[in-house]
Order: C-alpha cells, then sequence, then structure tokens
C-alpha cells in the first residue's frame, strides 16, 4: 500500500493551552504508531474562554436530577452576556479569563481571580430581574459587597484586580 492509499483516521487532542489533531495510520490491528502528522491551532483568548464557560451554562446537564435547574435562566444568561460585551469592549485583548458556574435558581456565578496577588471579584446575577445582583470583592482578609451591578464598577474592579498594588480595594470605588 502506496502512502497516498492509507487509511487515515483523526482523533482530536485538547487541552486549555494547546489543540492539537493527530492522524494516525490505520491498519488491520488498529495500533498507535509514530508516524503522525500534528498541527497546531491558534490558541483562543482569555475572553473566548469566558465566554464558552458562559455558554456552557445553557446546555443541558445530564447528571443533574430532575429537580435541580440544569441551565440558566434567559435573564441571568442575558445580563452576563451583556456584561462581557461591555467589558471586551473596554478591555479589547486584556481581558481577564472568568469563570461562570450555574446557581442553584438558574443564576449565574461569574469569578474573576487573581491568584498571584490574592484578588478574587465574584458577582452573582439572580434568575430574575424582581432580585438584585450582587458584588463581592476580596483582597487577602479585606473584603467588600456591593449591591448592584454596573459595567462601570466592574471596569473599575477589573481594573484593581490586575494592579500589583495592595489593600487599596476600599479606594477602588
Amino acid at each position: 500500500m502506496t502512502v497516498a492509499e492509507k487509511i487515515v483516521n483523526t482523533i482530536n487532542v485538547s487541552n486549555f493551552n494547546d489543540n492539537r489533531e493527530i492522524l494516525i495510520e490505520d491498519h488491520q490491528n488498529i495500533s498507535f504508531s509514530t508516524s503522525y502528522c500534528s498541527a497546531k491551532k491558534p490558541r483562543l483568548s482569555n475572553f473566548d474562554y469566558s465566554l464558552e464557560s458562559l455558554k456552557s451554562l445553557q446546555i443541558p446537564d445530564a447528571d443533574l436530577e430532575d429537580e435541580e435547574i440544569d441551565v440558566a435562566s434567559e435573564y441571568a444568561f442575558e445580563t452576563a452576556y451583556s456584561l462581557f460585551m461591555k467589558l471586551y469592549d473596554f478591555f479589547g485583548p486584556d481581558f481577564l479569563y472568568c469563570s461562570s458556574t450555574l446557581e442553584s435558581r438558574g443564576g449565574i456565578n461569574l469569578v474573576w481571580n487573581n491568584q498571584s496577588l490574592d484578588k478574587k471579584i465574584w458577582v452573582r446575577i439572580p434568575f430574575s430581574s424582581s432580585l438584585k445582583s450582587s458584588i463581592y470583592c476580596q483582597e487577602a482578609e479585606e473584603s467588600i459587597f456591593i449591591e448592584g451591578l454596573s459595567s462601570e464598577t466592574m471596569m473599575k474592579l477589573l481594573l484593581w484586580l490586575k494592579k500589583n498594588r495592595r489593600n487599596v480595594l476600599k479606594d477602588v470605588l
């Protein structure tokens, strides 16, 4: 069999830092050979990863029990998505990674974390507009709770999160 006639299967291998596609020769007794071709795909930005984390909350989780909410409410998702877009307009490629998790009634929790500076911002977006969003900020042992959510406040807080200065949390707002 010539090289052009070989049957090739595609296996996708991925992790957060690197996406690769590995081509493996398909023989009668399928075995992994050392013959492969690797092509790097472009690395996603922090914004793209954050958006993927948020969008995953719209996909039902089959592992949850029937009485649990398994997707974000429309209100929570639209609020979080709108916040992401406004923050991306401000920060552009410097957008900081944000993880998104589902709250028990369909609300969304957004978390920005700077572990090296021991700083964290946690935004709680409720499932309904009849409830208020809130922001919790922590720097080492100091913390602040802010009722309500605005993109302007989040811009200030994310700038604070990035800065290598300590003990200025109360000066941010």
